[in-house]
């Protein structure tokens, strides 16, 4: 059979393009080019590669077609035409992580006691938890109740460095008397054994999903340091941050959850920004993830954000 005989150009010749995108998942480009002259169409399909494309050559009756796919839509359609998709999309999660801290950190615990110490100008509060725990760890007794109080009418308040306060108050007189029923209950529970409660801390979390040659990105900035609520806000909620900034039923959320009463020294509340992981994902792509920790956290071990 004789060889036909080809006519026309020898450079790859574009056929079609298209574009399917969403506002969550972004977009994907798909190319087809014909070519007759095999060497022409595998140089462009090593060209693509090298750029990040996804694609398939055919050669088939003296003709070579070349199909191609990326989610990278920059600058990139053929014609000069801007593309109507992102490179980039974001999703936001508001998760509750269940904690369970010490039963000590309970805020209607605290509330019933820690009134004493804005009057005293001392933290007889922590004195008062630590003589509970000097009467539980004696063992469970039928007058263990009795033992706490005896203890409290024997202990003196003593200011930060030890020394008793001069008016020589007592535990006992500085813990208001309308509150010893109600630090019973707690009082019989640690005696239980159920000196922890179950707690749920939010946790915002973030993913971009990018092109894998992505460059640097607000995940990289202020980790480790600590964002008032207002400053995650103004941070989350940029538009010229995300592709699709933190959704107002989020905010939301985060603007009421309460905030706690008490809180120890030095301590601000706010969200601690934590390191961002990144992983491979599907079309070439990286997903970036970072968490910002809603918490009271410590000024002292991590810092305000510059």
């Amino acid at each position: 059979m004789a060889n036909p005989v080809l006519k026309g150009s020898s450079a790859p010749q574009l056929q079609y393009w298209e574009i399917d995108f969403s506002p969550t998942q972004g977009g994907r480009l798909s190319k087809e080019y014909k070519g007759i002259d095999l060497t022409q169409m595998s140089a462009l399909c090593n060209q693509a590669s090298v750029a990040g494309y996804s694609g398939k050559l055919r050669y088939e009756k003296s003709l070579a077609t070349l199909t191609l796919e990326t989610s990278k839509l920059s600058s990139n359609l053929p014609g000069g035409v801007t593309s109507p998709a992102s490179d980039i999309t974001d999703k936001w999660e508001i998760s509750v992580d269940q904690e369970k801290p010490e039963l000590f950190e309970n805020k209607n615990f605290l509330g019933q006691i820690t009134t004493m110490d804005a009057s005293l100008g001392v933290a007889a509060s922590q004195q008062l938890i630590q003589a509970i725990r000097q009467v539980a760890t004696a063992g469970t007794q039928a007058n263990a109740w009795k033992n706490l109080l005896d203890t409290l009418r024997a202990t003196p308040v003593v200011d930060a460095s030890g020394v008793p306060l001069v008016s020589g108050a007592l535990l006992v007189d500085v813990v208001p008397g309308a509150y010893l029923g109600g630090m019973k209950y707690f009082f019989d529970d640690y005696l239980r054994g159920r000196t922890n409660f179950v707690h749920g801390k939010y946790l915002l979390r973030h993913t971009t999903s990018a092109p894998s040659d992505f460059g640097v990105n607000q995940a990289d900035f202020n980790v480790e340091n600590i964002y008032t609520i207002a400053q995650l806000l103004t941070e989350c909620q940029n538009p010229a941050l995300w592709y699709l900034p933190l959704p107002g039923y989020l905010a939301y959320k985060l603007l009421a959850y309460p905030v706690p009463a008490t809180m120890p020294p030095n301590y601000a509340w706010g969200a601690l920004k934590m390191g961002s992981g990144a992983v491979t994902a599907a079309r070439n792509r990286v997903e970036i993830t970072t968490e910002y920790l809603i918490d009271a956290c410590p000024k002292h071990t991590y810092g305000l954000i510059s």
